[in-house]
């Protein structure tokens, strides 16, 4: 039993082209990641139904590494919509859709409410009931990023802070507070794999030479071929702050606030060298790449910002329990 309250649930991932999975176990001084894996990624987007199918035969197999037999799912921003119900206006959207099942927060004057397909959700179950494992719950990416901006710490109270995943196949802005996601959106940017395509073509190079050379140099790099790299990556990335622009102007509209200075990147942005002093400067902000507060990380060699939302649900075990 004592064991069982030391290590977290499994947190699984779904995203828009891979599964990611993260487990963490309670230390003296915090918390430890504790397993950390991406199973496989696809070279394309797919449906979660597919995902679920193909990724969850390859977690079976690294099931080892794993302890316990909860778990905790989390869907992309694709599979699920948030809500916002604002007792201000009079046309406000509604917070329940047939054949969902929703999660809902906030207060009186302003509430949200998270809507996943009800048919997803029992498949999701069903799916990890059959290798024996019990998933106690099933979250949206916009729930899932919020809680993964608390872990960061250093927030002040109601501090309302950003989050940006961007992954290999799609983006997403989670605005969040306390916690709590008050305003998600998925953008139109394309994920690092479309980069890496639009890179591999400027320069005649293979996808998996530029996916090499990007991973390398991002858009840092000033001098000989990294500087050609680097170039490249800056004019493919050139749209990208006018749409984060026009997303926070329409946040600002939404939640009638000024747009939080705080930026948290994570996935695969993340690890791509220079995305974030690049947004940093055309948006005039404060980027960081994720990093929880208080988890040490594992022997393992993959970055932690790609785990952010597995690592948040892993860790719900002991918002659970308290």
């Amino acid at each position: 039993m004592f064991g069982d309250q030391q290590r977290g649930w499994w947190g699984v991932d779904f995203g828009a082209s891979s599964v990611k999975a993260a487990q963490l176990r309670r230390s003296r001084t915090g918390y430890k990641l504790h397993t950390a894996l991406i199973p496989r990624s696809l070279d394309h987007a797919a449906p979660l139904y597919r995902l679920r199918q193909s990724e969850l035969a390859a977690l079976r197999a690294l099931q080892p590494a794993f302890c316990g037999t909860i778990a905790a799912a989390g869907v992309s921003m694709r599979d699920c919509t948030l809500n916002a119900n604002d007792s201000a206006d009079e046309n406000a959207e509604g917070t329940a859709m047939e054949g969902t099942t929703t999660d809902t927060w906030g207060d009186a004057a302003s509430s949200y409410a998270l809507s996943i397909s009800l048919a997803e959700v029992e498949a999701i179950c069903e799916g990890f009931d059959r290798d024996g494992l019990r998933c106690e719950t099933v979250d949206g990416a916009p729930t899932a990023i919020a809680r993964a901006l608390q872990m960061i710490g250093r927030t002040a109270p109601n501090e309302l802070v950003i989050g940006l995943d961007w992954g290999r196949h799609s983006a997403t802005l989670v605005a969040a507070q306390a916690g709590y996601a008050r305003y998600a959106r998925q953008l139109r940017l394309g994920g690092i794999a479309e980069l890496i395509v639009n890179v591999a073509e400027m320069l005649e190079l293979s996808v998996v030479e530029a996916d090499r050379a990007v991973l390398k140099y991002g858009c840092l790099a000033t001098e000989g071929t990294g500087a050609i790299v680097s170039q490249a990556v800056r004019n493919t990335l050139a749209k990208a702050p006018a749409e984060l622009t026009r997303t926070v102007a329409h946040l600002e509209g939404k939640l009638r606030t000024k747009s939080p200075r705080r930026w948290v990147l994570m996935g695969a942005g993340g690890v791509t060298p220079g995305i974030k002093e690049y947004l940093a400067q055309k948006l005039g902000v404060s980027v960081e790449v994720w990093t929880p507060q208080g988890v040490e990380r594992s022997e393992t060699d993959t970055p932690i910002c790609l785990f952010g939302p597995a690592i948040a649900l892993s860790a719900l075990r002991w918002e659970e329990s308290e």
